[in-house]
């Protein structure tokens, strides 16, 4: 057949799903990374609280416990800001995590790791100039330029002022804003357990670093046996990931990785 001829057909509406399907190869991708890194006393768990979760024994308030790091994945062109739809309902999201799991066994984090950018609040009042994730991040990690305490009311301040993502549900929506406007919330601690893992590499550069991992860890000698290791991974992935939550927990592993 001519190309001409491929030229012909008109559709009336985009269904090319190229951009969902990219976002769900990078976030196997991601979690082949997860996997060749994680620690003997680690388990992943897929598609459970988040698109991947790293649980780790831990000591939380005095009790044995299981830490979690309840983290989501997205590959997104261009930048992200505070008041973005993705982020205010990572935001929503984790408040419910937290308060789903109130009764003290449980040691929640949230990561969200993305390839965007962050962006600058537009207008950028309560805020610095600095762009509200960078802010919260100087929080998080305890390098702010003023006090903790007065840069996260100044955050929360901001939050409070913002809307409901379109097509968020609405139930979660108002538990959180109930929670950013109650006096007695404690914000800092929600901020401190937040991490925003912004200009993530994309999969080109990923999957390579992936592969040295693969050789370092002794699992591939070569670059091309490394490669061939890192295609059988991925099948397995997207293999679990297929796999009906009705038949059980999808988890992986350090000793899955010899499995494969």
């Amino acid at each position: 057949m001519r190309n001409e001829r491929l030229l012909d057909f008109v559709t009336e509406r985009n269904r090319d799903a190229w951009a969902t399907i990219r976002g769900y190869l990078y976030q196997v991708d991601v979690t082949i990374l997860r996997w060749v890194t994680l620690a003997e006393n680690q388990v992943l768990e897929l598609e459970r609280g988040e698109d991947i979760d790293v649980i780790a024994p831990a000591m939380w308030k005095g009790r044995a416990a299981l830490h979690r790091v309840l983290e989501q994945v997205k590959r997104v062109d261009g930048s992200i800001t505070l008041r973005s739809g993705l982020a205010l309902g990572s935001l929503a999201n984790f408040h419910e995590h937290l308060q789903a799991n109130e009764d003290g066994r449980r040691d929640l984090s949230f990561r969200l790791l993305t390839t965007a950018q962050p962006g600058h609040e537009v207008p950028p009042a309560p805020l610095t100039f600095t762009p509200g994730i960078l802010l919260w991040e100087k929080i998080r990690a305890g390098n702010a330029a003023s006090s903790p305490k007065d840069d996260s009311d100044a955050v929360l301040k901001f939050l409070r002022k913002t809307r409901r993502p379109r097509g968020f549900a609405p139930e979660t929506w108002k538990s959180f804003m109930k929670f950013l406007r109650s006096p007695g919330s404690d914000f800092l601690d929600f901020v401190r357990r937040f991490e925003w893992s912004t200009s993530a590499e994309p999969s080109e550069a990923l999957i390579p670093r992936v592969h040295k991992i693969i050789m370092a860890g002794g699992h591939a000698s070569t670059k091309n046996e490394a490669a061939s290791k890192y295609d059988q991974l991925f099948g397995y992935v997207i293999r679990l990931l297929a796999r009906s939550p009705t038949r059980g927990r999808r988890t992986l592993t350090r000793s899955d990785l010899g499995a494969c």
